[in-house]
């Protein structure tokens, strides 16, 4: 099999199995289970932008769950108590705890806001008319937000796709900066040679060749994946193409496993005022019994261990087996 049928057949299982981002069928969940307002899904919005983990959203929302009502002190209060050191930030939004910039970033945002409801807000910004158009315009005005890098107002208007009304769409992907799908993209069709480290532009030898790889994949999987994927989806999995590829880190399930460890890691620092088996719930009413590692392992030991190797293992030979090779070498 080549290695871009290994990258189809990769996407359509994880896309399958709802192994791609499954924090936004979690905050999905989360608004149809508690009937939340509309100004209730765009702070769960904002709160995915600040944290990339479902599970401290739903931690988050516990304690403080309208914006509108947010008072400063009692945020910040919170989060010196008990909110930095208990919530939950992916790589990318690491530095929001390490630098303390939760409590400025909402400043930040309530600026942003102008004094309007987050509703009023996002209709002066949305009123053109196409999905596209619509994207352009809510990216140029967030920008401003502290602590909104490319990254995160790539998510976080993703996140406002998902669970608001809003209707937004991205063009394209700017592979220039987006080096991990960039290299994943590399891997698929064989460009070996134009690999980068993290953080390096897109070669300019290898610029036409990338380019062409890409016009070529958006229309494959437009057709080879159902539901044919955004943008989003497809940057997310030609990351973690790139990571099975380089070191078989990112296995079809991942993204599930890590879902319940964070569950389990919450739940086990934060021990009153929040229902957990909720999130618990919401995993046995989406995912099938063998994609649930909380079947397999007490939540105790996923908050404590972590995915132990052995059920890594079960996930590598799955992805191998999906990808039509047995004896699959890690580049």
């Amino acid at each position: 099999m080549s290695r871009l049928a290994q990258y189809l057949a990769y996407h359509r299982e994880s896309a399958r199995i709802g192994d791609i981002d499954p924090s936004y069928a979690m905050l999905h969940y989360l608004c149809d289970r508690f009937e939340l307002s509309i100004e209730q899904r765009y702070w769960l919005a904002w709160l995915y932008a600040m944290t990339y983990c479902g599970a401290s959203v739903f931690y988050a929302y516990n304690e403080f769950p309208d914006a509108e009502n947010v008072d400063v002190v009692r945020l910040q209060r919170w989060w010196d108590a008990s909110g930095r050191k208990a919530i939950i930030t992916q790589t990318d939004r690491r530095y929001v705890k390490a630098n303390n910039l939760f409590v400025p970033a909402f400043e930040s945002y309530r600026l942003w806001l102008g004094g309007r409801s987050q509703a009023e807000h996002f209709a002066a910004l949305t009123s053109s008319p196409t999905p596209e158009a619509r994207h352009a315009t809510v990216y140029a005005s967030a920008r401003r937000l502290h602590s909104f890098g490319q990254f995160t107002l790539f998510l976080y208007l993703e996140a406002l796709h998902t669970i608001t009304p809003l209707d937004l769409a991205p063009t394209d992907l700017d592979l220039n900066v987006a080096h991990s799908c960039r290299n994943g993209l590399c891997y698929a069709y064989g460009l070996d040679e134009w690999l980068t480290v993290a953080e390096a532009p897109m070669p300019a030898a290898g610029r036409d060749d990338i380019l062409a790889a890409w016009d070529d994949l958006r229309a494959r999987v437009a057709t080879a994946v159902s539901p044919a994927p955004t943008i989003w989806a497809t940057e997310t999995l030609l990351c973690a193409f790139k990571k099975f590829q380089r070191d078989g880190s990112r296995y079809i399930g991942y993204y599930l496993d890590r879902q319940a460890i964070e569950i389990a890691q919450l739940a086990d620092r934060v021990r009153d005022g929040v229902c957990w088996d909720v999130l618990w719930q919401f995993r046995s009413e989406t995912y099938g019994h063998t994609d649930r590692a909380e079947r397999l392992l007490p939540p105790a030991r996923l908050a404590t261990g972590g995915m132990p190797p052995k059920l890594k293992a079960r996930g590598h030979q799955r992805t191998r087996q999906v990808v039509g090779d047995q004896e699959f070498v890690l580049l």
